[in-house]
């Protein structure tokens, strides 16, 4: 009986150690796996955000292909209208964004060009001579050409008479560093042309003299 009680109690023994091993060795592959470095998940790239900014870039730089690039019809359509429009011989556009325009050198050239005009020989001396006509052209045609096309790099204007010529190739760039502001937001504004251009660098005799000075060359 003693024996028999002996065995059954070593049995117990065994069966606990048993289960303690076992509830231990569960335990820590537990801990193992959870202390074993979890891969990091990569974040899904965002197509429809990048579609969206390669879309934008696309219509930014198509905007700026379109700025800097001046329609030539209405180039050649605004230009011929400049004051003394009738007397422009040439406007044309070079590389899309360089104007050219150029008056007529002489009188006989202005009627070999227009035949039927109405236009006197004293006509066409009288309107050059008065007013300081010249100065005006020379220092606000080209302005107003910048203002007035955006994709405009450069303006070369030239305008012979008698026996002078008159002229001047100024950029965009050097023109908004002089006059301290960006010719081209005037824009379609006539008031804001007038108050902050026109009264102050056309119609200002000093500081018209001085920007003929700045930008004209006379040969």
């Amino acid at each position: 009986m003693k024996k028999m009680l002996f065995a059954m109690a070593m049995c117990g023994v065994l069966v606990a150690c048993s289960s303690t091993t076992e509830d231990t060795s569960t335990s820590e592959e537990v801990k193992k796996e959870e202390t074993k470095p979890q891969k990091e998940a990569k974040p899904k790239e965002d197509k429809t955000n990048t579609e969206v900014k390669e879309t934008t870039a696309k219509t930014e730089e198509s905007k700026k292909e379109e700025a800097s690039t001046v329609d030539e019809s209405q180039f050649n359509m605004y230009a011929g209208s400049l004051t003394g429009g009738t007397f422009i011989t040439t406007t044309e556009l070079q590389d899309g964004n360089k104007a050219i325009v150029k008056y007529a050198d002489s009188f006989a050239a202005y009627k070999a060009e227009n035949p039927n005009s109405s236009v006197t020989e004293d006509d066409y001396k009288m309107y050059f001579e008065s007013g300081d006509a010249i100065q005006k052209i020379m220092v606000g045609e080209p302005s107003r050409l910048l203002k007035q096309f955006e994709g405009l790099e450069s303006v070369s204007l030239t305008l012979p008479f008698e026996g002078k010529i008159y002229s001047t190739e100024i950029t965009r760039e050097e023109l908004n560093s002089y006059l301290g502001f960006k010719i081209e937001s005037l824009g379609e504004d006539s008031e804001a042309w007038r108050t902050k251009f026109s009264d102050e660098y056309i119609y200002n005799e000093t500081k018209r003299q001085e920007m003929f000075n700045k930008f004209v060359k006379t040969q």
